[in-house]
């Protein structure tokens, strides 16, 4: 299949949707697909391996992009493709499905997160958005059972829903913790977090929950992995709480240093006030580490309380403290790490979740959906 996959952004530095359209295009590719990426954000050279990639220009509205449509028509008219993948983002999404449907190019939307938003923009996303996505979408890709349901219940047609989940190359990345792990010889610290540095990953309440257990005594250590808006508040919140001999800001790191994080960490913690499946969680759990979520859709479906980690509720500062400070002082407290890990990793390996997403696509081409 000629396969055309639409993102805002396409560098990995920037997040896990990146990393998911990378990874998901290597294994289209690897399945014999013709797969070519367009994007209108920067990207490094480096990445461009078994797949083309194009960029073309856009406009910025409120912090969101809008894909040129003139140009994306011109491109679509060039290169013929049979089958569209969209990678959404609240209003680059929405031009790009306006344009396919006028070009007739079948398009499949994945939906990476719940995209929870505060009031008035929670009501045009699910009053607007969520229905022109039915709309317009030959299907719609959910990352969980748990996802799915809740857009649903916003707005999203549940005939066009189909659920497929993020993935990685199991097998490759237990073999590469492997090998890394008998290099290391540094010491380990207490936690790790790795994500974007905006509001919804949590990062702010990870680091009051962090003071909370300090002011207890419990000098616990925190990595910080990732960049973002937050940065600078986040030196100052980490200055104001003296928590500077404790608590490192990386910033990026390339993957074989991020593998060298979560071998070194002996917690990871994700506290997103809403997430997809996230990246992060799948390769900690490759690595054997436990896990500390939020009790959020997509999260909830990885994690089983008391088995591979904690589940805590989101904001509740209190709450995530005393989960760290459980599993930071009872190692032993999870009763099934290994075994839970394995089941739920079968799910989320690429050679899997990549013949899913192609038969999703023959099934649209063949005018087998709704």
């Amino acid at each position: 299949m000629r396969i055309l996959q639409i993102t805002p952004y396409l560098d990995p530095k920037i997040g896990g949707q990146e990393k998911h359209v990378l990874a998901l295009s290597e294994a289209l590719s690897r399945l014999g697909h013709n797969v070519t990426i367009l994007t209108c954000g920067s990207y490094p050279s480096s990445i461009v391996k078994s797949f083309d990639v194009f960029k073309i220009s856009s406009l910025k509205l409120l912090g969101l992009r809008i894909m040129s449509v003139k140009e994306l028509t011109r491109f679509l008219k060039e290169y013929r493709f049979e089958v569209c993948h969209l990678h959404h983002q609240t209003i680059f999404g929405e031009t790009v499905l306006l344009v396919t449907k006028i070009h007739k190019l079948p398009t499949v939307t994945t939906l990476h997160s719940l995209m929870l938003r505060k009031i008035p923009a929670k009501f045009l996303y699910d009053r607007i958005s969520l229905r022109f996505v039915s709309a317009l979408s030959s299907k719609v890709i959910c990352l969980s059972p748990g996802i799915m349901q809740s857009l649903v219940r916003r707005g999203l047609k549940r005939s066009k829903c189909v659920v497929i989940p993020n993935a990685i190359n199991v097998r490759s990345l237990k073999d590469q913790f492997r090998k890394k792990g008998k290099e290391l010889h540094e010491p380990k610290f207490d936690l790790l977090f790795v994500g974007r540095l905006e509001r919804r990953k949590g990062v702010r309440l990870l680091l009051k929950s962090l003071a909370l257990l300090h002011r207890k005594g419990k000098k616990y250590t925190l990595r910080i992995v990732g960049h973002g808006p937050l940065t600078h508040e986040l030196r100052k919140l980490i200055s104001a709480n003296n928590l500077s001999q404790y608590v490192k800001l990386l910033g990026y790191v390339p993957q074989q240093e991020l593998l060298k994080c979560y071998l070194l960490t002996k917690v990871v913690v994700i506290p997103s006030l809403y997430e997809g499946v996230p990246t992060v969680a799948l390769e900690a759990m490759a690595a054997g580490k436990p896990l500390i979520v939020s009790n959020i859709p997509g999260l909830n479906e990885l994690v089983i309380n008391g088995g591979n980690g904690l589940l805590v509720n989101p904001t509740d500062t209190q709450k995530l403290a005393f989960a760290i400070d459980t599993l930071l002082t009872s190692p032993n407290y999870l009763n099934s790490i290994n075994n839970v890990n394995e089941k739920v990793l079968a799910r989320f390996d690429w050679h899997v979740v990549a013949n899913d997403v192609a038969k999703i696509y023959r099934e649209v081409l063949s005018g087998d959906c709704v």
